[in-house]
């Protein structure tokens, strides 16, 4: 019996050390070394999306983002882990040193964006509890889109930077979510003044982005398992630890000139690491098991 207890024992401490055992996403970005920001390299599709509201025009901007690879290593299964993101545009970013901290002063005049209204990220996933300031979120499927007809399979056609309608795409997500074949892990978004979405002027059709937002919830994780991130170098953009997720430097945006289309190409970084509480509350789930196993013996 002391032996079936401790095997029991070394597979809850297996399983919780494995980065919650819940997603291979989760699992690969807890690995160590833990000194360093956990970088997710993506190509992006965005589309805009514009309303009245009290009879002014307002734009949102939404897309999804393919995670090509994760600290550096090509992902597999590949395609599997995307990044749900929707900003509201708001205007001309305006430096407040009463509001904002001193590393923001050289934005000033950046587009600014802010949490979207009506292409939330709990209505473009369908689901609840991403969170009002919610600007994006990370989502894993079970496996690999099937890539044997591309013209019926939104998430496969995904390809490169050509333009997309994401219609169709948001979809098959929203379906694949709904049917338990993809989760979403985290949502990041707008918590404090410090928390900004900002893009610079277009140039040629292209422009840099900036992306510094916090934790806002999550999904079966513990929310205080994604810790600040760490500081790079003396000219990142930002004050890194004030966030827990960033865009590394800058993206680079392209503007297709089509309707409103809009694709990128950039890394964001994470920096996700089980605290031990996570890990012991996963080690008690195996301990009742024993405790449930044992009381069914004695009772025999």
């Amino acid at each position: 019996m002391r032996r079936f207890v401790l095997a029991l024992v070394f597979i809850a401490i297996t399983f919780a050390t494995s980065g919650f055992a819940q997603a291979g996403l989760l699992s690969l970005i807890s690995a160590a070394p833990n000194n360093t920001n956990d970088q997710l390299q993506d190509r992006s599709w965005a589309n805009t999306y514009t309303y009245d509201s009290g009879g002014v025009g307002v734009t949102e901007v939404y897309g999804l983002a393919r995670i090509d690879r994760i600290n550096n290593v090509d992902y597999t299964p590949s395609d599997s882990v995307w990044m749900v993101y929707s900003f509201r545009v708001k205007g001309n970013f305006t430096y407040d040193s009463n509001q904002h901290p001193q590393y923001l002063f050289q934005y000033n005049g950046w587009l600014a964006h802010e949490a979207p209204r009506e292409k939330t990220i709990d209505s473009l996933l369908g689901v609840n509890g991403t969170g009002s300031g919610a600007m994006v979120a990370l989502v894993e499927l079970n496996s690999s889109p099937s890539q044997t007809d591309p013209a019926t399979d939104a998430l496969a056609s995904l390809r490169d930077d050509n333009p997309a309608d994401l219609g169709a795409a948001f979809e098959e997500l929203h379906s694949l979510i709904s049917n338990g074949q993809a989760k979403w892990i985290a949502s990041f978004g707008i918590v404090n003044s410090y928390d900004v979405v900002l893009v610079g002027s277009f140039t040629n059709h292209q422009a840099d982005e900036l992306i510094a937002l916090s934790i806002v919830a999550t999904n079966g994780a513990n929310i205080n398992d994604f810790k600040p991130l760490f500081s790079v170098q003396s000219i990142d953009p930002v004050f890194y630890p004030n966030y827990e997720f960033a865009s590394f430097r800058f993206i680079t945006v392209t503007d297709q000139g089509v309707g409103g289309q809009y694709t990128d190409q950039g890394t964001v970084i994470v920096n996700y690491v089980p605290e031990p509480s996570s890990v012991l509350g996963l080690i008690g789930v195996g301990l009742s098991g024993v405790g449930v196993h044992l009381a069914r013996r004695r009772r025999k």
